[in-house]
């Protein structure tokens, strides 16, 4: 209970206020006292199964549906400066999505100024590990993604030999895995809200 005269804090059974010397009254003190709220405490968190992938921390959304069609129109009219751009967001959504996953891969940027030093080679480095990346989370949102690091590596590779298009393909086969999944990472953050 509270003093009535200054509000200090009175133990129940005392007869003056220790603050303020005053006497107190236990009855009307009584009824003026602010009820304890009753703290229910939180559930503890269930500890995932052995071998389950953890869900990722929902730090934000992810765009839903990219056009490969208009990515690659855009990264010819610029001379590959969409593309870059293009491949910068689609990295930074796989990192979104595959957060908690213990494969912290550098920046798409940081990749290109490592491939300039390594004339490609750490380019094709951080493709294979791109898609083993992307593949490795699928089963996380209930996907099963066929095409691994290896498929982009050989695209970009090989298939560099068939008139050039092989990039452009494996770069294909990642904007429709990372759509795929997108769709999945927003369908299960939409169920935790």
């Amino acid at each position: 209970m509270f003093c009535e005269n200054c509000g200090a804090p009175v133990l129940d059974d005392a007869k003056f206020c220790p603050a303020c010397g005053e006497p107190v009254n236990a009855t009307s003190a009584a009824a003026s006292e602010p009820q304890p709220v009753q703290i229910q405490p939180a559930p503890a968190p269930q500890p995932a199964p052995q071998g389950a992938p953890t869900p990722p921390p929902m730090p934000g959304a992810v765009e839903l549906d990219r056009n490969f069609g208009m990515i690659l129109l855009l990264a010819i009219v610029t001379c590959g400066i969409y593309g870059i751009y293009a491949y910068y967001k689609i990295s930074e959504d796989v990192a979104t999505m595959c957060s908690g996953d213990g494969d912290d891969m550098p920046n798409y940027l940081i990749a290109i100024l490592l491939s300039f030093i390594t004339c490609g080679i750490y380019g094709l480095w951080w493709t294979y590990r791109f898609g083993n990346r992307i593949q490795a989370n699928g089963p996380r949102y209930g996907l099963t993604i066929a095409e691994s690091g290896t498929t982009l590596l050989l695209w970009q590779l090989i298939g560099a030999l068939l008139c050039g298009i092989g990039p452009i393909i494996g770069f294909y086969l990642i904007v429709k895995n990372v759509n795929a999944m997108a769709a999945a990472y927003t369908a299960q953050v939409t169920a935790r809200a």
